[in-house]
């Protein structure tokens, strides 16, 4: 249960496939038995994919991660359960669905940090 393939994690992180086998090169992410991912592998690409974007280069990130000064361990905390992944439904989408209105999920997602 909750075990991912490479291409579904890419797919719920919003990345390449080729990226999520350049973090597992570069032991950011670490697959189970059968090479089957976790959660929190789809959170920590989706987050150093976001951390490499605004900066921090990939490489200093995983020396870090092998050297112990940096965990992204946190994220298979069932707490980060709540964020939400990629996702192919579109606010209109949502708001037909839901009823709430567009402006008002603008205003939601603006609020909790998003652009």
């Amino acid at each position: 249960m909750g075990e991912r393939s490479r291409e579904e994690v890419a797919r719920r992180a919003g990345v390449d496939p080729g990226y999520v086998d350049r973090l597992v090169e570069l032991g950011i992410l670490g697959p189970g038995q059968d090479d089957a991912f976790s959660q929190g592998d789809v959170l920590r690409a989706r987050w150093v994919h976001s951390l490499q974007a605004a900066g921090v280069p990939l490489e200093g990130m995983a020396a870090a991660v092998r050297d112990g000064t940096l965990s992204f361990s946190y994220l298979d905390a069932s707490a980060f359960d709540r964020f939400a992944e990629i996702s192919s439904t579109t606010f209109r989408e949502l708001s037909e669905n839901t009823g709430i209105p567009m402006d008002l999920l603008k205003v939601v997602r603006e609020a909790v940090g998003f652009a």
